[in-house]
């Protein structure tokens, strides 16, 4: 079967549709021929893994033509996606501590030891992904996953969709200016992946 046949039946593809967090506000011509779904300041759209291997994840995005050949409602294609999403990428949690030891290996001239000191001693960040690192801001999504991790922790949280990569997850404290000034300071560093200024408690 080619290609173009396998797309245009929604009972083969199914398996592998997954789900990705996006800005709105940066992807408007985008969103004008695909389905999705409004997440807060967020949307959520659907693609079609076509590749996945230990280096990296080859995907297509899921556009309207596809979408009504399907005929299918958009709460099944989201169904799917949630499925396939949590079981062909999963999840990690890390400490920021532990993500910053990990660059600092990798790239040993960008760090020093007192920065990761002071980032040892400073309010515990936790770094929300999929294990591919790519495209994990959607981990936000999967049912329970934050709730159960902030149950683990003993303490409510603020999440952070800082880019469409990763999410945030900090201890909740009374100084928001705080927060606010730390999503600025990572969406200045990663300006074509923000995703934008939110904090969900």
């Amino acid at each position: 079967m080619s290609d173009e046949k396998y797309i245009q039946d929604f009972g083969l593809i199914k398996d592998y549709i997954v789900y990705r967090l996006i800005n709105p506000d940066k992807n408007k011509k985008l969103l004008e021929d695909a389905p999705h779904i409004n997440f807060l300041d967020l949307s959520i759209v659907f693609h079609c893994l076509i590749g996945k291997d230990k280096i990296c994840t080859s995907s297509n995005l899921i556009c309207n033509a596809h979408f009504a050949q399907w005929g299918v409602p958009l709460n099944m294609l989201y169904e799917a996606a949630s499925e396939n999403t949590q079981r062909m990428m999963g999840y990690r949690i890390q400490s920021m501590y532990s993500v910053m030891c990990e660059m600092m290996t990798e790239n040993p001239e960008r760090f020093d030891d007192e920065l990761l000191a002071k980032l040892k001693k400073c309010i515990p960040i936790y770094v929300v992904s999929n294990k591919d690192r790519t495209e994990g801001a959607a981990c936000m999504l999967y049912p329970k996953l934050i709730e159960d991790f902030a149950q683990a922790l003993g303490t409510d949280i603020y999440i952070i969709p800082s880019t469409i990569h990763d999410l945030l997850l900090l201890p909740v404290i009374n100084e928001k200016s705080y927060i606010r000034q730390l999503i600025r300071k990572v969406n200045d560093s990663n300006n074509d992946r923000k995703m934008g200024e939110i904090i969900i408690c």
